[in-house]
């Protein structure tokens, strides 16, 4: 990844354009009951964009924390919405990988891997993950021209993929994966294809979501052993 001195920065009439990214002041080095109170909206916040979407909300939808505490910690209704979206985009791959790592220590042995495959190319084409791969569109684009939310970003992708690598690397100490192959590039190929899925909004006729989780069984199980 290109050094953050490489990085464009952003232009004088972008300083206030709304990220995704919390205000950094705003949430960082707080006391545990401050901790609690962010955590709570931006818990509420994602119940509420999730059942009805971004637009939809608003600070008096959220129910049980004070709206001074609300504007004290987040700022204003944006400042809600960056924090909640940003939290998603934490959430998601960690639950898949947490999944997959279950799935890793569970099996013993290549073909009880194979059903762990499937189940996880099942829950990678689910279209209810759209909205999620939408707004990590929307950031990693923005990042290109807001440092601080490059960098935010840079952190969260390196994280992701260091714990990917990690479940993976006991994947192959137990004989589950190809040893020819490396469980980095493993690690790039599967969130490459989970996060380009995204395209299949833009593709018509789309395939059905059986065959596109057929396609990509065939594809992860190509990584493993012949045999096991």
């Amino acid at each position: 990844m290109a050094d953050d001195a490489q990085r464009p920065t952003p232009s004088p009439d972008r300083q206030d354009e709304p990220h995704l990214l919390p205000e950094r002041p705003r949430v960082r080095n707080r006391q545990p009951r401050a901790t609690a109170t962010v955590d709570a909206v931006i818990a509420a916040a994602i119940e509420l964009i999730e059942r009805e979407g971004p637009d939809q909300l608003t600070i008096a939808a959220i129910t049980g924390v004070s709206h001074g505490a609300i504007y004290h910690h987040f700022g204003d209704r944006d400042g809600v919405v960056r924090a909640a979206q940003f939290a998603r985009l934490t959430r998601q791959p960690g639950q898949d990988i947490e999944a997959l790592g279950f799935g890793v220590d569970a099996s013993a042995s290549v073909e009880q891997f194979r059903g762990v495959v499937r189940l996880m190319a099942e829950r990678l084409t689910d279209p209810d993950r759209d909205a999620v791969r939408l707004t990590r569109a929307a950031v990693l684009t923005a990042a290109e021209l807001d440092p601080e939310l490059f960098r935010a970003m840079h952190d969260l992708e390196s994280g992701v993929a260091a714990e990917l690598v990690a479940v993976l690397g006991r994947a192959a100490d137990q004989g589950l994966i190809d040893p020819s192959l490396d469980v980095r590039a493993i690690a790039a190929v599967l969130e490459a294809i989970s996060f380009g899925l995204v395209l299949l909004r833009h593709i018509d006729p789309p395939p059905s979501t059986e065959a596109l989780t057929d396609a990509l069984e065939r594809v992860f199980s190509s990584m493993l052993p012949a045999s096991g």
